[in-house]
């Protein structure tokens, strides 16, 4: 039977599903150990899938609303999508799995992108970059971000909207920082940034204004010592794991904004959208349902042929 386990945000805390993060990569968790299976990591899960034969409606379900971005912090985001299909190309590389498992992960691909065509689940989704750089105006007066440095840690999709939106807002100097320097440039000379690596990290907090961390690292990057005493600062830490030491936030002089605020800000926004969640809902059920009439006549089709093959 195909299983699942999931740690989410709805019921453990950033710090737990870190510790949870962890020991999934150090393959401790006593469930599944080794064996073949998918791990999905997202900002708010840590999911593992596993097993053959008959795939439990409610996995299936589960998983299909995973996908659609029904059980998503911020309801209807886009990102998680992409992140089950990499979960899933991740671990074809890696293992066999079984005939039942690869389907589930196909079909859930297309049942999320069916709800968000049909129900609209996904139009106008606040994004994590959004409220991120929205977070950061609120917090100066009309042209206050023309004079302040920016710099964001990571090349990716996520800090590249961030820069898109705070120059909307008015912030015109950016730092783009990453391990890979070159990376880092790329992506700094089509957005009209300076590059830096970020193993000069006390030297860009010497001159920040404003950071915005959302690098891959699994671990805290910008530490309580490598800020200077008495050195002001907004920081949004977009990362899971967090890249930013959470006792920066201690400072007095220090604004830290984590990925479980940056969510509550934007569910605050999203409240209006629960039509649109119960019509992608409805969806994912008729596709629980189709699934699970494949999976009966795949087992058909298997003894037919084993039949066949064994002149029974």
């Amino acid at each position: 039977m195909i299983r699942y386990t999931s740690v989410n945000h709805l019921d453990a805390s950033l710090d737990e599903r870190e510790e949870h993060l962890r020991q999934a990569h150090s393959l401790s968790l006593p469930l599944v150990q080794a064996g073949p299976h998918v791990l999905l990591q997202t900002c708010n899960r840590v999911e593992r899938y596993w097993g053959e034969g008959a795939p439990d409606d409610e996995v299936a379900r589960h998983l299909f609303r995973v996908a659609a971005g029904l059980e998503s912090a911020i309801v209807g985001e886009w990102a998680v999508l992409g992140q089950v299909k990499q979960a899933y190309r991740a671990a074809c590389e890696q293992y066999s799995l079984s005939p039942s498992l690869h389907r589930l992960f196909q079909w859930a691909i297309h049942a999320g992108k069916r709800a968000r065509a049909e129900s609209g689940i996904s139009l106008g989704a606040a994004s994590h970059s959004q409220a991120a750089a929205e977070i950061i105006a609120a917090r100066y007066n009309d042209g206050e971000l023309v004079d302040k440095v920016v710099v964001a840690a990571g090349v990716n999709k996520l800090t590249e909207e961030v820069i898109k939106f705070l120059k909307r807002k008015g912030a015109a100097t950016f730092v783009l920082a990453n391990r890979n320097l070159s990376k880092a440039e790329e992506m700094a000379a089509r957005l009209g940034c300076t590059a830096m690596s970020l193993g000069e990290r006390r030297k860009l907090l010497s001159f920040a204004d404003i950071l915005v961390c959302a690098t891959a690292a699994p671990h805290p990057i910008f530490r309580d010592d490598d800020l200077p005493s008495g050195r002001a600062m907004t920081i949004i830490d977009l990362s899971f794991p967090r890249n930013v030491d959470p006792a920066l936030g201690c400072r007095m002089e220090v604004e830290l904004f984590d990925l479980e605020y940056v969510e509550r800000f934007v569910r605050q926004r999203l409240a209006s959208r629960g039509d649109r969640a119960a019509a992608a809902g409805r969806i994912i059920d008729e596709e629980v349902v189709k699934f699970k009439a494949w999976y009966i006549n795949y087992l058909h089709y298997k003894n037919d042929t084993n039949g066949i093959r064994t002149g029974l």
